[in-house]
């Protein structure tokens, strides 16, 4: 959140950053006809741990916003927007990719929607109980 937070803050001269949280139960998948997913047919309900309810953090700020070709490039490990971001407004390019990445291995994700010249809004979406992983074994 923090990460997000900052991006917002950093992209954003003059306007308005938001952040909504709210508790959302599963998501009912489409039918076996219409849905098709990794190894074959999704078919149910998409929730956290036993299908249970998601957290949804929503950060949206009325800053620089994004083309569709920089949306395209935008969660890729030190890569950013364009060029000139990096010297314009600084950072590395690997906020958003670890960001997302640990959102996916807790179970959820971390998405963006955005308008050029209007601003973005990025969403992460964890399940509200993430099932414990089993202890590694340390040599």
């Amino acid at each position: 959140m923090f990460n997000l937070l900052s991006n917002a803050a950093k992209f954003t001269e003059g306007g308005s950053i938001e952040l909504r949280v709210a508790r959302e139960a599963p998501i009912p998948l489409p039918s076996p006809a219409h849905a098709v997913g990794v190894g074959g047919p999704m078919v149910g309900m998409m929730g956290g741990v036993g299908g249970g309810d998601y957290l949804t953090f929503a950060v949206s700020d009325t800053g620089i916003g994004m083309t569709e070709e920089q949306l395209g490039r935008l969660f890729e490990a030190f890569s950013q927007a364009e060029a000139s971001t990096r010297s314009k407004y600084g950072g590395s390019g690997l906020g958003l990719a670890i960001s997302r990445h640990f959102c996916r291995l807790m179970g959820g994700d971390l998405v963006v929607e955005s308008t050029y010249g209007q601003g973005s809004t990025f969403t992460v979406r964890l399940p509200a109980v993430v099932a414990a992983s089993p202890p590694h074994a340390v040599p």
